[in-house]
Formats: structure tokens, sequence, C-alpha cells
């Protein structure tokens, strides 16, 4: 399959945001444990820095394992299918999950909109800046589970492979 560039920038972005927020957030913990314990005055702001870093990377990173479909799941049962129900299986539930985060994703830009006015206590900025991640990610979460609904659909009508596979 010929790889898009916009496929490559997204996946770019998603890994780049990733380790971004993932090394500020172990930068803060290891800063205020120093302050904390080692100089015996903790700081106020950078559990709010982590915190809000670690939701970045929870949110964006939920769309980086859409990539490979890492999520956690049960599929015993689906595995004793023969290949052809399994592969319609796996399209069913992946059109289920692209409903599911479209749903979420809506409800999420809703309730950053609501929340427009709450602002963080220590760093005095915005919840926003936290609360706009999960739409942002469930965003790109349905680009992710787009793309797999359509190789699920091109998997799932070629029946003449299912001999050939798994």
């Amino acid at each position: 399959m010929k790889k898009n560039p916009l496929w490559t920038v997204v996946e770019h972005f998603e890994a780049g945001v990733t380790f971004f927020f993932f090394v500020v957030m172990c930068f803060f913990v290891f800063l205020q444990l120093f302050f904390r314990f080692v100089l015996n005055h903790p700081l106020l702001y950078p559990e709010e820095v982590s915190r809000a870093s670690y939701v970045w990377l929870s949110f964006i990173g939920m769309s980086l394992v859409s990539k490979t479909r890492e999520h956690i799941r049960v599929d015993f049962f689906v595995g004793l299918l023969p290949v052809l129900p399994r592969r319609w299986v796996k399209l069913v539930v992946d059109v289920l999950m692209l409903l599911m985060l479209a749903g979420l994703g809506w409800i999420g830009v809703q309730f950053v909109i609501f929340s427009r006015m709450s602002i963080t206590p220590a760093l005095e900025v915005p919840m926003n800046l936290f609360y706009v991640s999960f739409p942002i990610g469930c965003l790109l979460s349905v680009l992710r589970m787009s793309r797999n609904v359509v190789v699920d659909l091109r998997e799932a009508l070629a029946p003449q492979a299912a001999d050939r596979a798994d």
C-alpha cells in the first residue's frame, strides 16, 4: 500500500507529541521530587504540569496505539472463528469503535466549550488546555479507525484470500 504524506505527518505528530509530553511529565515529576525531598521546599506547579502532560500523553497515545491495534481487548472467542467470519467481526468491532470515538469526541468538544471559564489553581491557566486533549485524541483515533475500517472492509470482501490467510 502506498504511503500517503498526510498519514506520515499524522504519525510523526502523534509520536512527537506523546514523546514531548512524556519528557515534560518525567522532568516535572523529578523536579518536584528534588525540591520536596532534597531541598525540603516543594513547588506549587509541577504537579499540575505533570498531570496535564499525562492527560495529553494518554489521549494522543490512544490514537497512536489505534494504528497498530494495541488497545486492550479480549479476542479469545473471535480467535476460534474461521477466517472469514473473524474478518467480519473485526470490521463490525472497528465500526462500533469508530462511532463511539466520534460520539465521545463530540461530547468532549461540548465539554471544552462548557468549561471555558475554569482555571487551574497553581498555574492559573484555562483548564481547557487539559480538556482539549480528549477531543483531539478522539479525532485522531477516528482518523486511525476509519483507515482500519477501510483495510478491514477490503480484507472481508476478499474471500479468495481467506484460504491463504492466517
